[in-house]
């Protein structure tokens, strides 16, 4: 039996400008805990997700693009679907494009791009597919998790 895990501790990603983390906090609510001229870790205390921006020293040039091995896109959970229709709104009053709620098999969806290309995904778990893949719902959210 392999030796137990908690969850995430965080996300690493690669970017060419911390300036996305700027929309992190600004749009999306997290709080910046370090900044430097190179890694701006930041938290969403009541989510409990941690993500840490680095610019490798300069070295990351481009774009996002989902269609090279790595992250395809970063999947936030939100509570129901009114929460999402308020996040559409909210996002579109800040000059974000966003593909609107649309609902798709394992449950409802809002999606979006952070500055450098980056594709967000916040997401609302329907039932049959929180019991398809073995979760209550109230474990779909990384901030129930204790």
């Amino acid at each position: 039996m392999s030796p137990r895990l908690l969850g995430i501790s965080h996300l690493g990603l690669s970017v060419p400008d911390l300036a996305v983390a700027d929309f992190f906090i600004d749009v999306l609510g997290f709080e910046s805990i370090s900044d430097d001229s190179d890694v701006r870790f930041m938290v969403h205390r009541i989510a409990r997700i941690a993500i840490a921006f680095t610019t490798h020293d300069g070295s990351v040039t481009g774009e996002f693009d989902e269609h090279n091995p790595g992250l395809d896109h970063l999947a936030l959970a939100a509570s129901d679907v009114s929460t999402l229709a308020d996040w559409d709104s909210d996002l579109r009053r800040r000059g974000v494009n966003t593909s609107g709620v649309a609902e798709s098999d394992a449950g409802h969806h809002l999606n979006f791009r952070a500055p450098g290309n980056l594709p967000i995904e916040l997401f609302v778990i329907n039932d049959a597919m929180a019991q398809a893949v073995g979760i209550s719902l109230e474990d779909a959210f990384a901030g129930s998790h204790a």
